[in-house]
């Protein structure tokens, strides 16, 4: 239908003949079912992210406007939800980007409700699970009312009947925080039905009755709905095979596999390979034929089938898709196969052909990719997995971050992230040298530049490049908050102007000239910091943190039991500093009270206990002062677990090397007659691996409230016993320092591989660690790297 009839207009017709409004009735939820498309569970489980949707009748979803009944109750709907609020305050369906949210506005309760239906095709299958995430989404300012969130279910849109669980139906509050993941069971009713419908069902109110003001949206998210067999069936895991090639005469080719699985099975599968390919059940180098039968165990089968390209073939690619038939199914799924045989051309030489961005900034992570090439630059696929370092080529700074990296075998390029430079400078090329693997030459990359981008910087360079030589002139209006940055040979003439003027800071190269034209210039001298007396910042202040809210990225949180710069950017400290003794160890047990920091500034986004949402994103929340190391008591253990202590952490670095590390730091107490630690924490660059999306690098969690750092680090300066500690330290001190990947797959290594040296971490940071201690000290231990074995 083109148009629905108002419900003014039926309300006018039911006067009429009351008949005619039942039937009325009838073909308005018959009409609403015309269209909607069925997600057949068949071929999977349903899952929905919400991320690019543009209507609510999108991936199996459908709109609801109903208007009849009481409310709450499934058929009863007041509030349009055919498409879109417009305003971000209309009751509706409002687009959150990356989920849907659910609005009902009005004065009393349970007087308007909204709603949207997933349509499920269930046949062949029987009702497996619900999960979904909801969470309170703030309306507007004012006094707090409730909103209701519910999920119905239906196999005919006609009769309803509602699920429930702990936290569901989802009740939410305005203004005030809530979350939660929900997973219901299904019931058996829905089993081998083709018209399922699951309805989230909104409506304001809730129990206890709110007060005055606005009500909540409620979002939902990360939908998953399963199923379980209820027939005979099998599936295979993956669905296609590509890359199965070789070079000419060197055949077969590698194989490859692919999982068969079958459940309720009236007898064997028959798995045909097509033309040019040969599979087996045995191993992947031997039993190979054309064909495979398989018998069910218990009507069950679960095993792996191994596939190549057969040998002896010529040049070409080749194609087909493996079939299985038999055991009662009706259902018969394919693996589609790809292979190639090629003449075999290697590899002589690297090249790096990209720099991501092409200026990278100044600290600031950067990528490379490096690419393996026969002598006429073409891509050539290496025979073996060949490492590579990478090692600047030309320039006067430091490069740091990530300066390794391997191709694969069979394959022709890598990018490598992570990498940092600590200077401005144009002209900067790297070199990629190989270490093992195929026996290549060393490539350069192309000259790049390095610029540093901060917004409130005034150069004396048109261009932002400081290199550039040529005389340069500018009459400008710098602001109190500018550094003004003039290069040799350069004149700046500020300008006269009735306002304030002048800069924060003034950097003059030696022959560069600054010209003040006005009486109202006024120039800022570099922010003091003054020594803070908290022992946990004894060994000196790394970045010259302050409380000044005015640099939001580097602010300063002096706390009794650790000291902290936090980054509002990254939604993590930059580093954090404590010191451990004897006396911060006793009988305290672990609090894990998890919280949002309630310190933090005004209006500054407070990262909560939640954000990281470990299922889906596969982080700890990973401490920097470790509770293991505050223990005396339940407060003082208890401060360990504010969010600003805690950084998104890959679980095989947290719990593996980071946490072995910890516990080695705290044996030290006891050893040589008694000692005490000074212990500096931090991280840094963009792109960790969690432990849930193998191998995927996730750069933000939380919204993109919060960086997923690419690398942890850790400093400890190790003491005897004593007083006056600053001024103990020389340069005979142990200082260890490491430099860990937030990755997994690194759990059961010894954290002694992963030592450095404090140089090192300032070549990647930028810091300045332990500037307390003597110049000529700091010289000496921060150069070298612990080698105690023990």
């Amino acid at each position: 239908m083109s148009k629905l009839f108002t419900h003014t207009q039926i309300v006018h017709f039911a006067k009429i003949n009351k008949s005619i409004y039942a039937l009325f009735l009838l073909l308005i939820c018959h009409f609403s079912s015309i269209g909607q498309t069925y997600f057949n569970m068949f071929t999977g489980n349903y899952s929905e992210t919400f991320t690019g949707w543009t209507s609510p009748a999108t991936n199996s979803w459908s709109s609801v406007a109903i208007s009849s009944g009481t409310i709450p109750l499934a058929t009863s709907v007041t509030t349009n939800s055919t498409a879109f609020a417009t305003s971000t305050t209309t009751g509706g369906i409002h687009n959150g980007s990356t989920n849907i949210q659910f609005l009902s506005t009005g004065t009393g309760d349970n007087t308007s409700s909204v709603a949207l239906d997933l349509n499920l095709n269930y046949t062949g299958r029987n009702a497996g699970n619900l999960s979904f995430d909801a969470a309170q989404v703030s309306n507007q300012s004012g006094s707090n009312r409730l909103g209701t969130l519910r999920v119905f279910y239906s196999i005919n849109g006609t009769t309803w009947a509602e699920l429930t669980t702990t936290d569901l139906p989802f009740v939410a509050t305005n203004n005030v925080a809530k979350s939660a993941s929900i997973n219901v069971v299904l019931p058996s009713v829905i089993n081998n039905q083709p018209t399922v419908k699951l309805r989230f069902y909104y409506h304001n109110g809730g129990t206890p009755a709110g007060t005055t003001g606005s009500r909540p949206k409620i979002s939902i998210d990360n939908v998953l709905v399963t199923s379980v067999s209820s027939g005979p069936n099998v599936s295979v895991n993956p669905t296609s095979i590509s890359n199965l090639n070789y070079f000419t005469g060197n055949g077969p080719s590698t194989a490859s596999s692919y999982t068969l699985t079958g459940s309720s099975l009236t007898g064997d599968i028959t798995v045909t390979a097509p033309a040019n390919f040969e599979i087996s059940s045995t191993s992947n180098s031997t039993g190979f034929g054309s064909s495979l039968l398989i018998s069910p165990s218990s009507g069950s089968i679960n095993t792996p089938i191994y596939v190549r390209l057969i040998a002896g073939l010529s040049q070409n690619t080749y194609t087909g898709s493996i079939t299985h038939t038999g055991g009662g199914i009706t259902i018969n799924p394919t693996v589609g196969l790809s292979g190639t045989v090629t003449d075999i051309v290697l590899p002589t030489k690297l090249a790096i052909t990209t720099i991501n961005p092409a200026s990278p900034t100044l600290n600031a992570p950067f990528s490379i990719t490096v690419r393996s090439q026969d002598n006429a630059s073409n891509l050539q696929n290496v025979a073996s997995a060949t490492s590579f370092s990478i090692s600047l080529n030309t320039g006067t700074g430091v490069l740091g971050g990530t300066l390794t990296g391997t191709i694969p075998a069979g394959a022709n390029s890598i990018t490598v992230s992570g990498l940092t430079y600590n200077k401005e400078e144009n002209g900067v090329i790297l070199t990629a040298t190989r270490t093992s693997g195929d026996v290549l030459t060393a490539g350069n990359s192309t000259a790049f530049n390095v610029l540093d981008n901060s917004p409130t910087i005034i150069r004396s360079v048109t261009s932002g490049n400081w290199n550039v030589t040529t005389s340069w002139s500018c009459n400008c209006v710098p602001l109190l908050s500018d550094t003004v940055k003039i290069k040799a040979n350069h004149t700046i003439n500020v300008t006269a102007s009735p306002n304030d003027q002048g800069a924060a800071k003034i950097i003059l190269e030696n022959g560069a000239t600054l010209n003040i034209q006005t009486g109202n210039f006024k120039m800022g001298f570099p922010n003091i910091v003054p020594p803070s007396s908290n022992i946990n910042l004894a060994m000196g202040n790394p970045s010259g943190a302050t409380t000044n809210t005015a640099f939001p990225d580097n602010y300063l949180m002096d706390k009794p039991n650790y000291v902290l710069s936090y980054n509002r950017s990254r939604g993590t400290s930059n580093w954090v500093s404590w010191y451990l003794n004897s006396a911060s160890l006793g009988s305290a047990t672990r609090q894990d009270d998890f919280r949002a920091d309630n310190t933090l500034p005004s209006g500054w986004y407070q990262v909560n206990q939640s954000d990281y949402q470990f299922s889906i994103n596969g982080f700890d929340r990973g401490h920097m002062t470790p509770s293991g190391d505050r223990t005396s008591s339940a407060l003082v253990n208890s401060s360990t677990f504010l969010m600003t202590n805690m950084i998104p952490q890959a679980p095989d670095n947290n719990q593996g090397p980071w946490n072995d590390l910890e516990v080695y730091l705290r044996g030290q107490l006891n050893a040589n007659g008694g000692q005490e630690i000074y212990i500096i924490s931090g991280s840094y660059g963009v792109g960790g691996i969690g432990s849930v999306q193998t191998g995927v690098v996730i750069n933000t969690i939380a919204n993109g409230n919060v960086t997923v750092p690419a690398q942890t680090y850790k400093i400890a300066v190790i003491l005897s016993n004593g007083t006056d500690d600053v001024n103990r330290v020389t340069t005979t001190t142990r200082v260890i320092a490491i430099i860990m990947p937030n990755v997994q797959g690194i759990r059961n290594n010894d954290w002694r591989i992963y030592r450095t040296s404090v140089d090192a971490i300032e070549a990647a940071t930028g810091y300045n660690f332990l500037s307390n201690v003597p110049v000529a000290i700091q010289n000496v231990i921060e150069a070298s790297v612990d080698n105690v074995s023990n």
